[in-house]
């Protein structure tokens, strides 16, 4: 089936539902609901390393719903979310065997590729590990929100972490 037909035969996306906020209530906040297009910046792509999971097709979904450019760096193009409508463009990338050096040198490549600084979401254990440890070899081109790297050493070790 090609991409064209595929783009035709999804279903539409349904339209998000405007609430409105109802008043008197003393467990309400009295500030003015705020649109969510104001807080949620769209023209900032996002990067999502592996695409394997069902993790990865969701934050896929969730963003490319929202209107945000997903790019993908998979090593696998049959992977279910290379296949997601969200995902605006997957790009090759060196499996997890690869030198850092190879997977860094690749991240550099397609985020100066984009037309704005894009942000990287790690979904697995393997991406935030890797992300973690070479975070000083992209900081100049990725925005992340990686919390320091003993904190992520701690929640990776899932001996030490339950203690």
């Amino acid at each position: 089936m090609s991409d064209d037909v595929w783009r035709l035969a999804a279903p539409a996306r349904p339209r998000p539902v405007q609430r409105e906020m109802r008043t008197g209530s003393p467990h309400q906040d009295t500030a003015p609901p705020v649109p969510s297009s104001a807080t949620l910046d769209t023209s900032r792509a996002v990067l999502i390393i592996d695409g394997g999971s069902r993790a990865d097709l969701g934050l896929a979904r969730s963003l490319g719903f929202a209107g945000i450019p997903v790019h993908l760096l998979t090593s696998g193009r049959d992977s279910v979310t290379a296949r997601s409508r969200y995902v605006t463009q997957t790009h090759a990338f060196p499996h997890w065997t690869a030198s850092d050096d190879e997977r860094v040198a690749r991240i550099r490549a397609v985020a100066k590729s984009l037309r704005s600084r894009p942000m990287v979401l790690p979904s697995g254990d393997q991406a935030l590990s890797f992300l973690s440890r070479r975070r000083a070899d992209f900081a100049d081109v990725i925005d992340h929100d990686l919390p320091d790297a003993r904190t992520v050493s701690n929640c990776l070790d899932k001996a030490r972490f339950a203690r």
